[in-house]
């Protein structure tokens, strides 16, 4: 009831600064925010091999035997983060159940019963 009370009161270039600041306020809390939730997209080669938690000698082994994607420029070696996320994902450990469903599918394609 009292804020009410005080926006009766204001004059019209009051009611303007009050608006002013909360809309500056607001704008400074929204790039904050963007900020954290910005992330990189190019990683540098010790910054990739601490993204994906490898040792940089082990980051060497994969990128000399190109077993991690990675890009070059010169003599500096870069990874992106969106196929770092993939190649961490591509070799995906199968649960039991899938593995038992698939046995029984084999065997129920080759007639075979296993019970």
């Amino acid at each position: 009831m009292d804020n009410i009370a005080l926006l009766t009161t204001l004059t019209p270039s009051e009611m303007r600064q009050l608006v002013r600041e909360e809309i500056e306020e607001a704008l400074k809390n929204f790039k904050a925010t963007n900020q954290q939730n910005t992330r990189k997209k190019t990683l540098s080669f010790k910054e990739g091999c601490k993204y994906v938690n490898i040792s940089t000698s082990h980051g060497y082994k994969l990128t000399s035997k190109r077993m991690i994607p990675f890009s070059k420029q010169g003599k500096k070696i870069y990874f992106n983060v969106e196929e770092l996320d993939r190649w961490m994902l591509e070799n995906k450990v199968v649960q039991t159940s899938e593995m038992l469903e698939d046995v029984e599918t084999y065997l129920n394609k080759k007639g075979v019963s296993y019970e």
